[in-house]
């Protein structure tokens, strides 16, 4: 299930908005003997946004690649754009006990925002961790999930974990990308928590009007992110891995922080499931979070959703 709580914009709403408040912006500040020509300019390129583009202006082309240029209709990157996954760097608990990202919370958004076809994939995802390089999956994850997306991810993808990119590395480039998503496992409950670059990305990323999304324990890299002087998850509905289930997996006492409390302790407002491990999706404006391993795939649809490409 996702749950909205009310109509989330549309990325192209979003985009929109953007566009008219600098039109306006500019309009204030030219001529009065331009003002005709910034109008028909204005009319002009409000004509040619394309409601199948993301969080850009398609300005149609012709000539020697046609109407849609030489990347076709959906551009360089494919429909989705790109899309930032974040991954934990942290191999093992402060006890010791082995830790990751969790496979599942990987797999199901990435293969459902690629699409079918992995030759023409509707999106491009770029993966990142706090150190770069290996970011290490949860063994449990592997033993415990063998759904065919999973077990197909973990076979044949195993480039894109082993060879991550340093967060460093993506400051000042949020324009390049349309949303920021980070999976769970108990990682990083100890690094992306208070990781500096981690969360000047959200920051920046929230700033420039892109997706801002995680699953499970993912949402704790968003508990200490500030956006106009106050936390981004404040007076904000959210979800993720809840006390309920830390407590019936024995690992409360390993957490150095409960998830579920740490959402209220900035001024969220944590909502969950009726049941234990049943999916749960909040989509609060611009903020997506999934609360469990079984969340993962809705928290994919709920993206392209808001990238305005799926009907809710």
């Amino acid at each position: 299930m996702i749950d909205y709580g009310y109509r989330v914009p549309s990325a192209m709403e979003l985009c929109l908005q953007r566009f008219h408040k600098r039109a306006m912006l500019i309009e204030q500040t030219i001529s009065k003997e331009l003002q005709w020509l910034w109008n028909g300019w204005l009319y002009d390129v409000r004509q040619c946004i394309h409601d199948n583009l993301v969080q850009r202006l398609a300005l149609p082309l012709s000539g020697k690649y046609g109407k849609y240029g030489k990347y076709g209709k959906y551009g360089k990157y494919g429909k989705y754009g790109k899309i930032l996954f974040v991954l934990t760097s942290r191999a093992k608990m402060d006890n010791g006990a082995p830790t990751g990202w969790y496979l599942p919370e990987f797999a199901r958004p990435y293969y459902h925002l690629i699409g079918p076809d992995e030759a023409k994939p509707r999106a491009e995802i770029v993966v990142a961790s706090p150190a770069g390089g290996l970011a290490p999956i949860d063994e449990v994850s592997v033993k415990n999930f063998k759904d065919p997306k999973s077990v197909k991810f973990h076979q044949n993808k195993k480039n894109l974990w082993e060879q991550t990119a340093p967060l460093r590395e993506f400051h000042k480039k949020a324009s390049e990308f349309n949303a920021i998503f980070y999976p769970g496992g108990h990682g990083p409950m100890f690094d992306l928590v208070n990781d500096k670059d981690s969360i000047k990305l959200i920051e920046e990323f929230y700033n420039a009007g892109k997706i801002i999304t995680a699953v499970c324990h993912g949402p704790i890299a968003l508990v200490n992110t500030i956006v106009d002087g106050k936390p981004l998850l404040s007076s904000r509905r959210a979800t993720g891995f809840s006390n309920a289930e830390e407590d019936a997996i024995k690992l409360s006492e390993a957490m150095p922080a409960l998830l579920e409390d740490e959402i209220k302790r900035v001024g969220g407002s944590y909502v969950k499931a009726d049941a234990l491990w049943k999916e749960h999706v909040v989509v609060d404006g611009r903020v997506i979070t999934g609360q469990n391993p079984n969340s993962a795939l809705g928290v994919g649809v709920a993206i392209a959703q808001a990238l305005g490409l799926e009907s809710a």
